[in-house]
């Protein structure tokens, strides 16, 4: 056999695996067989599911009662925060609203 016929024996032999795997793949496809990487996949998918639904139930049930002192404590804590943030930045920026701007362009008031 020369190297010209293992060549084209090779690449027949690689040409039908390759359909092979191609028509089982269909057929699987059409029949409607997963693979074992789907159902892999498939449990996976489903137990990170069941995680978020554990997860937001405890949620749930820690909000159901509603609200616990200390997170109320600390929602006004941070709205104290920021309302003194907020007057701060008011009180700075007062002065500076209150006189009117010298336009360039025009000369200075006398008084």
């Amino acid at each position: 056999m020369t190297d010209k016929e293992r060549y084209a024996a090779l690449s027949a032999l690689v040409s039908a695996e390759q359909k092979m795997n191609t028509t089982l793949s269909t057929y699987n496809w059409i029949s409607g067989k997963p693979t074992a990487l789907d159902i892999a996949q498939a449990n996976a998918d489903l137990v990170q599911a069941q995680a978020n639904v554990d997860q937001a139930q405890a949620t749930y049930d820690s909000l159901k009662g509603g609200p616990t002192g200390p997170a109320v404590a600390l929602a006004q804590a941070k709205l104290a925060d920021a309302q003194r943030a907020y007057d701060q930045v008011k009180t700075a920026r007062a002065p500076r609203m209150s006189r009117p701007r010298r336009r360039p362009w025009m000369p200075p008031r006398r008084p």
